[in-house]
């Protein structure tokens, strides 16, 4: 797999962690009885969508929706800070608005049916519309910082840039999780 790098990625480790969490995620799938597609690079880049998935027949014989296919974007987990040692789960960062100018980011902007957050043991799969019912219930979106220490809840746009992004604890998307896949 190849991965998109942002420009602003100068070492090149959020891509890395990006195409691991995307590797991660198809072990993942494959062992819960789903079958995955990689999505092309259009649905990625303008579409926000990394894989598609299904029950696979073999492991779901009776499932409701055998067949059905589900779109998600993988998201690794990441740094609170950059200066941190290591990436964590306990609290997730969703972009409001993305990197360029005129993309509202991967939570308004994209169209996959999931988020697939990547966990220190595998993925919760959390509906793309719960989670934005979920953001503006326990984001202020008044409130805007310039650390991304002070970020939870909050709304952080880093200097320069026009991205926003916000922090939000994982609990709150244990009640609007769809799966886990640990």
């Amino acid at each position: 797999m190849t991965g998109y790098r942002n420009k602003y990625d100068w070492s090149g480790e959020c891509a890395a962690r990006g195409l691991n969490a995307e590797e991660f995620f198809v072990v993942k799938a494959h062992e819960h009885g789903y079958d995955t597609k990689k999505a092309g690079k259009e649905d990625d880049m303008y579409r926000k969508i990394d894989f598609f998935f299904r029950k696979s027949p073999n492991f779901h014989p009776d499932a409701e929706d055998l067949g059905k296919i589900y779109s998600t974007d993988v998201k690794a987990m990441k740094k609170i800070s950059r200066q941190d040692a290591e990436p964590q789960d306990q609290w997730i960062w969703i972009e409001l608005h993305g990197v360029n100018e005129g993309n509202k980011g991967w939570l308004y902007g994209g169209c996959s049916d999931f988020i697939a957050f990547q966990t220190r043991r595998g993925f919760l799969l959390v509906p793309r519309v719960d989670l934005i019912a979920k953001v503006e219930e326990v984001v202020n979106f008044d409130a805007r910082v310039r650390t991304p220490m002070e970020a939870a809840y909050k709304v952080y746009q880093r200097a320069g840039r026009v991205d926003e992004v916000t922090l939000i604890e994982k609990k709150h998307l244990m009640n609007i999780t769809w799966e886990e896949w640990k």
